[in-house]
């Protein structure tokens, strides 16, 4: 036992107190900074970004019933939002500021006996994604008005329907209110944010763990080491050690962004991140999701890192499971829209999937207790039975040099050496 400690101090310590350990905590916090400031930095640079400028023609009567319509509140809203300018012109010289570059897009607008409208754009590319999201929108709001207009709505009417319904939030427990608030305002991108960072943090712990065994059995450095603990031991050592430092390095970073966060200088999808206002409760599960799912691959890892001979084999092994968590991050990517959808639900119980998923439904969904611990609970039991695994491939494999084909391998893994 107290090889097991003494191994475990010297892994977490030998990081800990490594300068290029401090150093990638400045990066990471630089890196976040840069992320979330990113468009202020631009416009410190570069100035504000030009508007979309776009010309409009046709029958003179729609033209002007068009641009007579973009002084609504709602259509001044779109433009606003997707930095747009529009201006009355003709075919002829909207063709020719097209091609000298002071119009980026012209429209030729018609109106259907139905009234509705339709339109040609002139581009200087053709269609092109961001001059035809723009126009896209910018006549839709467009139309929405000319309907309106056409139906002879009084301005009371047009208002109640264009106007979008005043929403406030509470929860069943009155106590919960203000979480339910918080969690209405910027949920969605604090919630973006932390399963990117379980991603990263997972899956980087195991590729660390995997790498550093392998370098440890590759420079015979293990051999000096197992006299005075036992494999199974020096693996446990080796996983907690690396997990107690990747707590200590995230924790410091979490600590810095929390103090830049009160400045209100941080945003995300236009929302600013205020971490004061997250949940505590969030935070919570989040770590929990952290250590379970990094015990979770950990434990193949470990595997994984006392199988392989040469360093350049390690990521390679491992890459069946790089490429199943990267699948799992790809559908709690797609979940952040549709917590509860069928898909969610049930691979939120499925263990290699369960860390971010799981997360998702309860940062945005509507999950049940039951779910949450029945969840946890399996994954939990899952974990165990790959750490009993690992323990004996570990056991049986860190000093074999010999690549190892399938009947050696489970040949090791029964106990038997012949």
């Amino acid at each position: 036992m107290d090889g097991f400690w003494t191994a475990l101090k010297l892994g977490f310590w030998t990081k800990v107190k490594s300068p290029a350990y401090w150093f990638s905590v400045i990066v990471i916090v630089l890196v976040f900074m840069l992320f979330f400031n990113m468009e202020s930095i631009i416009k410190l640079l570069f100035g504000e970004n030009r508007p979309t400028r776009i010309g409009i023609g046709g029958d003179p009567a729609v033209v002007a019933a068009l641009l007579e319509a973009s002084r609504s509140p709602s259509v001044q809203e779109t433009l606003a939002q997707n930095r747009v300018e529009l201006s009355e012109s003709d075919a002829f010289a909207g063709t020719k500021a097209v091609e000298d570059g002071s119009l980026e897009a012209y429209v030729e607008v018609q109106s259907s006996p139905d009234g509705r409208l339709s339109g040609t754009v002139l581009t200087q590319t053709g269609k092109n994604v961001s001059i035809t999201e723009k126009t896209s929108q910018t006549l839709k709001a467009l139309g929405q008005v000319w309907a309106i207009q056409k139906l002879k709505l009084s301005p009371a009417e047009f208002a109640a329907l264009m106007d979008s319904p005043q929403l406030s939030y509470r929860a069943l427990d009155e106590k919960k209110d203000g979480e339910a608030a918080a969690r209405a305002g910027a949920a969605v991108a604090m919630t973006y944010m932390l399963i990117y960072l379980l991603y990263f943090l997972i899956l980087g712990a195991a590729l660390t763990l995997v790498t550093e065994l392998a370098k440890e059995k590759s420079s015979r450095f293990i051999e000096l080491v197992l006299p005075s603990v036992s494999p199974t031991g020096y693996m446990w050592a080796k996983i907690l050690a690396l997990l107690g430092a990747f707590v200590v390095q995230y924790a410091a970073v979490g600590l810095i962004l929390y103090g830049v966060s009160r400045q209100e200088t941080m945003k995300l999808f236009d929302e600013v991140i205020d971490l004061t206002q997250l949940p505590l409760e969030l935070v919570v599960y989040a770590a929990l999701m952290f250590i379970l799912g990094y015990l979770f691959y950990a434990a193949i890892a470990a595997a994984v890192g006392a199988m392989v001979t040469r360093i350049e084999d390690a990521s390679t092994a491992f890459m069946p499971m790089t490429m199943l968590f990267v699948i799992a991050f790809i559908l709690s990517i797609s979940a952040l829209k549709t917590p509860d959808a069928p898909f969610v639900r049930v691979l939120a119980w499925v263990p290699p999937f369960t860390p971010l998923l799981l997360f998702v439904r309860i940062a945005l969904g509507n999950v049940s207790g039951w779910e949450i611990a029945g969840a946890i609970g399996l994954l939990v039991v899952t974990t165990t039975v790959l750490m009993w695994v690992a323990a004996r491939i570990f056991r049986q494999t860190i000093l074999t040099y010999e690549g190892l084909d399938w009947r050696r391998l489970w040949a090791l893994f029964m106990g038997s050496h012949s």
